[in-house]
């Protein structure tokens, strides 16, 4: 799995399902949430109701969350914000741990490097 595939399928969801909950507890609609993610009221409706963006590990769940107050600025595009949060969690390999939980290094090798590796600009 290289890292894109785990962002695309598992931590694009989550990222978009946290966001979603901090904009309601800021008071926007689902409707303007919609509008600014660039989806339907129906994916948000999913979101809210954790039929998308979940149920993932305890430990992902943190370490997005974790990620999302240090990086996500309500100010910059939901994009911009996934890229910045995405190389955040590469560079201080805690995509390593989301990865490993998900699928255990070869037995070839001794250390993942997959993410580090791979060069993202």
């Amino acid at each position: 799995m290289i890292p894109c595939e785990l962002v695309v399928t598992k931590l694009l969801p989550t990222i978009r399902r946290q966001a979603v909950s901090r904009m309601l507890k800021e008071g926007k609609s689902q409707r303007e949430i919609a509008k600014e993610l660039g989806l339907t009221e129906a994916a948000i409706s999913y979101y809210v109701s954790k039929k998308r963006g979940g149920p993932s590990s305890k430990r992902m769940e943190q370490i997005i969350a974790k990620s999302m107050d240090k990086h996500y600025d309500a100010g910059k595009s939901f994009s911009e914000n996934v890229c910045v949060i995405c190389k955040g969690l590469r560079s201080s390999r805690q995509m390593c741990q989301i990865h490993l939980a998900i699928r255990p290094i070869r037995p070839d090798k001794s250390v993942c490097d997959v993410c580090i590796s791979t060069k993202c600009k």
